[in-house]
């Protein structure tokens, strides 16, 4: 396959492809935000959890 056909092909497919829409892309990416901040909480937490535990043992 030459470089000129592969374009082509990509651009054909590429038309053929759904974008979402603006809300869409909004409400999935508040979703992406709110997921990362419950997950940094929980993984903080636990860092805090295991950073006691293991000074009680430890020192």
């Amino acid at each position: 396959m030459n470089p000129v056909e592969f374009l082509q092909e990509t651009v054909s497919e590429l038309t053929k492809s759904v974008w979402p829409n603006r809300e869409e892309v909004a409400r999935l990416t508040g979703g992406v935000i709110v997921l990362s901040i419950v997950a940094a909480i929980f993984l903080g937490g636990l860092d805090q959890i295991f950073k006691q535990t293991f000074s009680r043992f430890v020192l």
